[in-house]
């Protein structure tokens, strides 16, 4: 196999956390293709399954590099499969170590078809698949192991679905929490053949950055188009108790995608409002939304406005958030209740 050291990132992200310089880079590129040296080679499969698929990074690692993660699954030196992780002995060669992160316990028929994954568990997928990494890779910095350069994926973005633009604002909270936990990590490279999902991801974490964010608002307003007057309402009533609140379509500027406006809007904000209807569940954009707050750790508000029985997924999905019925209340109730449990986790 023919090794290359000259791969050009598409972008290099210069970064600072404390008293520490790092950077975020994308590579177009095939990872088990480069000769650069990465303490961690970052790989995800389902559950117990480390088949080797074609066009897959486990699939690659075997056919270029001679690696089976199904033979370093056996003897791991951190296993934490119980929290979804395990962490290889060293290798020889460029790659130091290989973390695998394992997906939820997904039944076969589910695997690959994304049409058959629900809501909640794509989203619960988002959750543990950065939170668990960043544990695992603390785990081995503690022990002693070096964690100085790691390299993955865009975890989410294959068999999985997930938009890209959904991904990359949990992706860049989780990268800058790790450069702040771990002492000796000071370089994260992202690999990623598809085109598409490279710009996307540049594009993002450009957006992301403080210097390009002119318009940080403190609170992001998720709704459905059929509770627009609504969320409108609700909107004026926090201006007028004081928030900086950010609402579509008025803050997406005139010709802009809502794809690359709306993920750096809920990154920068401190909390995210669901307006909580049957209509917002069935939404496309407001589960996105969900998935890319609840993802990026935001304080998620579902504010429910019509009394109707919330599925156990979707309850799930919501985790530990606190879901607030106010359908009994009147509208100016309604956004007495939301402005204080707001006042509470932004300026208390």
């Amino acid at each position: 196999m023919n090794l290359n050291s000259s791969f050009v990132p598409l972008n290099t992200f210069d970064l600072s956390t404390g008293d520490k310089s790092c950077h975020i880079r994308i590579f177009p590129d095939d990872l088990t293709r480069t000769d650069a040296y990465y303490d961690i080679v970052v790989c995800s499969a389902y559950k117990g399954d480390y088949a080797p698929l074609y066009r897959t990074l486990i699939g690659s690692l075997l056919e270029n590099r001679g690696i089976s993660v199904d033979r370093l699954s056996r003897s791991p030196e951190i296993d934490q499969r119980s929290q979804g992780c395990w962490l290889s002995s060293a290798l020889e060669g460029p790659i130091g170590r290989v973390a695998c992160v394992e997906l939820l316990d997904i039944p076969h028929y589910m695997r690959g078809n994304r049409d058959r994954m629900n809501d909640a568990d794509v989203t619960t997928l988002l959750k543990s698949s950065f939170l668990v990494l960043r544990h695992l890779l603390e785990t081995a910095d503690d022990q002693g192991i070096p964690v100085r350069s790691i390299a993955l994926p865009i975890l989410g973005a294959g068999c999985q679905g997930i938009g890209t633009e959904y991904i990359a604002v949990p992706l860049f909270h989780q990268c800058m929490k790790m450069f702040a936990t771990i002492s000796s990590l000071t370089g994260i490279d992202f690999y990623e053949l598809n085109p598409d999902r490279a710009n996307k991801l540049n594009s993002v974490l450009i957006s992301l950055l403080p210097q390009n964010n002119h318009s940080a608002k403190e609170i992001f307003i998720s709704y459905s188009s059929k509770q627009s007057c609504r969320a409108h309402t609700l909107h004026d009533s926090l201006v007028k108790y004081g928030f900086s609140v950010w609402i579509a379509p008025e803050d997406i500027p005139a010709g802009s995608d809502y794809l690359v406006e709306i993920p750096p809007a809920i990154s920068s904000s401190k909390a995210v409002v669901l307006m909580l209807t049957p209509d917002a569940l069935q939404s496309p954009w407001v589960r996105r939304e969900i998935t890319c707050a609840i993802g990026a750790g935001k304080f998620l508000l579902p504010a429910q406005l019509n009394s109707f029985d919330l599925s156990q997924q979707c309850r799930f999905m919501f985790d530990a958030e606190q879901i607030m019925p106010v359908w009994s209340y009147s509208e100016p109730q309604q956004d007495a209740m939301i402005s204080a449990r707001l006042q509470e986790k932004v300026h208390g």
